[in-house]
């Protein structure tokens, strides 16, 4: 694996632990936003692994994920897309964002991210 794949894909390992250390924590918020992160990361991996060049300048889960051919992941990934804004920002939420997510949300994410990541895992090793 290229040097630089293998750097994003370690990155999107740490992310996803964090986004785990958030949830059992109660920081729904943030862990949401750390899944996309991770998701953002491994797809960014692959592309730079599959392609010899860097990946799109997006943080669009969908785009990235069409990049590199995970069609099976759009339902997991169109999940994932709001938290990148929606955690973060109150008028983006409607509401203070740690208010904002639940536990239930969280799981979500953390599901849909380790489909993710599992999956960019299998291409680029």
């Amino acid at each position: 694996m290229r040097e630089e794949a293998q750097q994003w894909f370690r990155q999107a390992e740490h992310d996803f632990k964090t986004a785990n250390l958030l949830f059992e924590h109660q920081v729904y918020d943030f862990c949401a936003f750390a899944c996309f992160q991770s998701s953002e990361k491994a797809f960014k991996a692959v592309f730079l692994e599959k392609n010899k060049a860097l990946p799109p300048k997006t943080h669009e889960l969908m785009a990235l994920a069409k990049a590199v051919g995970a069609d099976e992941l759009l339902d997991a990934v169109r999940d994932l897309n709001p938290p990148f804004v929606q955690s973060r920002y109150p008028d983006a939420a409607n509401a203070a964002p740690f208010e904002a997510y639940s536990g239930r949300t969280a799981q979500r994410c953390l599901s849909n991210s380790e489909e993710a990541l599992q999956w960019c895992r299998k291409k680029i090793r």
